[in-house]
């Protein structure tokens, strides 16, 4: 099974979730719809997926298939059927049959999880099959031949084929399907599975279907909590998105809050996270070309986590690989750069996301001009602090006529001894020398290369 790494210290916010499940499951009366609220990109799909995993990873095997039948729906990718329960049936049946769901982390969880896919085979997709499709499902090739079938390349062909198969057969769905008669054959089917176990449905990405669908996607899922028991449906939302599209379908008139009270009881908001050293681990390329030549007391990985989780982690990987571009085009030598190139660079990435002007970041605290203050970044630095001023005078004196009227345009060397005094560093004209003569005659023409670079890579 896929390994889900956690990038963004989210173990508190499984926890929390699974003690949510946990404590609705041993009602076994309760039927519940909850959310998991956040914005785009923060990492929505990736919660569902990994608490999927620790979900079945936690199961009790006293009882058949486990206590839980986990099953995830993705109404996004199915929203070219009008009907979201032929939506379910198909994306139910696929989950049954994917090859991947059978690889867990021991035999025994994978037994688990198998003996739960028959459950939910035999007792619900298959026999609703049968009456929304004009094709017969092959008996011969259930979930119970799929588990040899993976196991040798020669039958990997048939694998294939059949799953080529599978696709032509949408095309064969009945579009006369009678809605009451599918909805109760769900009922019944889910109602056989509760009896012994809690069913966990997670509905990801509902908010990138088109505005009609999602409704009626909410609308199809209340209808089963309202006549299955035992049975938790969780929907990752972003708040904002389901809002609009409650105001295109109803008008701006109604309350999407109260609107959305019918179909979720409560709602879980994920905060960014805090990006741990796996992020770093994963992105340790973008270090290759960078090494402590001229500076040597300042964390790299500072930078990372503080600049970086303000920007969502879809984003954050945008970034990044752009970076890594943008450098590799203007190091064409593939030479060893300082340290302190990047940690300005991933700076001035973090003004351009949120349109700040360079002129309004300040290493200091200042009451008068509120200036963003970034000081975590400047502890113990005096090499970096006057890096970003020159970087601001010289932005001031090269881009006056793209809109950076107004940026502070004294000397360098003022500049420089100014700020030095601020931190207290001693032998100020020698700093200036080395910085006049290694950092802006060459490493602010690299970052100024990098600005123009990298803002042309926008979109």
């Amino acid at each position: 099974m896929q390994e889900y790494v956690d990038l963004l210290s989210r173990e508190d916010d499984i926890k929390q979730i699974i003690n949510i499940i946990e404590k609705i499951s041993k009602r076994k009366n309760n039927t519940v719809s909850f959310a998991i609220e956040g914005e785009w990109g923060c990492g929505k799909s990736w919660l569902i997926n990994k608490l999927a995993s620790e979900l079945y990873d936690m199961q009790d095997i006293d009882i058949a298939g486990g206590k839980y039948c986990v099953l995830k729906f993705n109404p996004w990718e199915y929203d070219y059927y009008d009907e979201p329960l032929l939506s379910l049936i198909l994306s139910l049946k696929n989950q049954v049959n994917a090859e991947n769901s059978f690889f867990r982390v021991n035999e025994e969880h994978k037994k688990m999880f198998t003996d739960s896919m028959k459950i939910l085979a035999n007792e619900l997709v298959y026999p609703i099959l049968d009456i929304i499709s004009f094709v017969t499902v092959n008996p011969s090739f259930s979930i119970f031949g799929r588990l040899f079938i993976y196991k040798t390349n020669k039958y990997k062909k048939e694998l294939d084929k059949k799953e080529n198969e599978e696709k032509n057969q949408k095309k064969n769905l009945n579009p006369y399907i009678d809605l009451e008669e599918l909805m109760k054959k769900i009922v019944i089917g889910l109602k056989k599975i509760t009896k012994d176990k809690t069913i966990i449905l997670l509905v990801d990405e509902l908010d990138r279907c088109l505005p009609n669908y999602s409704i009626k996607v909410l609308e199809r899922m209340h209808h089963l909590t309202q006549n299955v028991n035992n049975l938790q449906i969780i929907y990752t939302i972003n708040r904002n998105q389901v809002n609009e599209t409650i105001k295109k379908v109803y008008g701006s008139e109604i309350e999407p809050k109260e609107y959305l009270k019918k179909f979720i009881s409560f709602s879980i908001k994920l905060l960014p996270g805090n990006l741990n050293q796996n992020f770093i681990n994963q992105n340790k390329s973008i270090f290759e070309n960078f090494d402590f030549i001229f500076t040597d007391n300042f964390d790299i990985e500072i930078a990372f986590r503080f600049i970086l989780p303000n920007i969502n982690m879809r984003e954050r990987e945008n970034v990044l690989e752009k970076i890594k571009l943008v450098n590799s085009i203007l190091n064409e030598k593939d030479e060893m750069l300082d340290y302190s190139i990047l940690y300005v660079e991933l700076l001035l990435v973090y003004c351009f996301y949120f349109e700040i002007n360079i002129y309004n970041i300040s290493p200091f605290y200042d009451n008068e001009t509120h200036s963003i203050i970034i000081s975590p970044l400047f502890e113990n630095s005096e090499f970096l602090s006057p890096y970003f001023e020159n970087l601001r005078h010289c932005h001031s004196v090269k881009h006056k006529s793209h809109g950076y009227e107004g940026f502070y345009e004294a000397s360098i060397e003022y500049v420089i001894c100014n700020l030095l005094k601020n931190l207290e560093v001693q032998k100020i004209q020698e700093y200036s020398i080395a910085w006049e003569q290694e950092f802006y005659n060459n490493s602010l023409n690299f970052l100024n290369n990098f600005v123009e670079l990298y803002k042309s890579l926008d979109v």
